[in-house]
């Protein structure tokens, strides 16, 4: 036995102290790795969280500090209070973050601690929503400057039995008056305020799609807004599915085979 050696344990067993401490360390870190599942999430609007999860994290991180004894814990709370300053500087400005999250049903107004951003991001909606009505009045002009030649023709003939004499003016009285398309922005954008927040736990497209009638406009910018974080996730558990699909009872597995059993795989729900 001498010759073949002893073999010694290179890691030393923790003391009770740095047992607190790692404990304290696993708590500090916790609301990162629930706010890593959140956004790693395929079949949920997540762009939208962003905001809310960076000041969320940033309170927990702050309430953390006030509980926290050890330094090591003290430390790692101040790197990543400081990270998320640095990392997530003027999001509230970033308007693909900030109109997705405004237009979320689940947060509206409640996702902005700057009120100038806050501003800003309502005044990008406005007018965008009125690029919209302008796009659309552009369109129905068009398509109506045929049919208003034809209507005049008629009239000019329909003159003499008097109904032009009738109702002559009002229709050009009214043909005249053209659609605000900032008006109708904002009253779009009022009516979608008041409406009441839904549960955090909601869907919010649901949402939009049963309101589609109600904000023509805006259901068009939520849906090109709310989508889904791009992360490694879905890469990474398909790799994990092929090393638990090739061991050492299926090694001889065919590339092939291994490629037609992980599409099924992937695919299963929608067979």
């Amino acid at each position: 036995m001498a010759a073949m050696g002893v073999l010694h344990n290179p890691v030393e067993p923790l003391a009770a102290e740095e047992w607190t401490t790692v404990e304290q360390l696993c708590k500090i870190l916790q609301p990162f790795e629930q706010a890593s599942v959140e956004l790693s999430a395929e079949e949920k609007v997540t762009v939208s969280k962003v905001i809310v999860l960076k000041h969320n994290l940033q309170g927990a991180c702050m309430k953390l500090k006030a509980g926290t004894a050890s330094k090591v814990g003290q430390d790692l709370l101040d790197i990543l209070i400081a990270n998320l300053s640095r990392r997530f500087l003027n999001i509230e400005r970033n308007m693909a973050f900030a109109v997705a999250a405004y237009l979320d049903p689940r947060f509206k107004r409640n996702a902005f601690r700057d009120e100038t951003a806050l501003t800003a991001t309502k005044e990008e909606i406005v007018a965008v929503v009125r690029r919209m009505e302008q796009q659309a009045v552009t369109q129905t002009s068009s398509a109506s400057a045929s049919a208003t030649a034809t209507t005049a023709a008629a009239a000019s003939t329909s003159s003499d039995n008097g109904h032009d004499l009738l109702w002559g003016d009002f229709d050009s009285s009214l043909a005249s008056i053209q659609p605000n398309p900032t008006s109708t922005a904002i009253v779009e954008l009022r009516r979608y305020n008041e409406e009441d927040i839904v549960p955090r736990q909601s869907c919010p497209m649901e949402w939009w799609k049963s309101r589609a009638l109600v904000y023509p406009h805006l259901v068009k910018l939520a849906v090109k807004h709310a989508c889904m974080m791009a992360t490694s996730v879905p890469c990474e558990r398909v790799f994990s599915q092929s090393g638990q699909l090739l061991n050492e009872r299926r090694s001889r597995l065919k590339a092939k085979n291994v490629q037609m059993v992980m599409f099924l795989h992937q695919n299963s729900k929608l067979l």
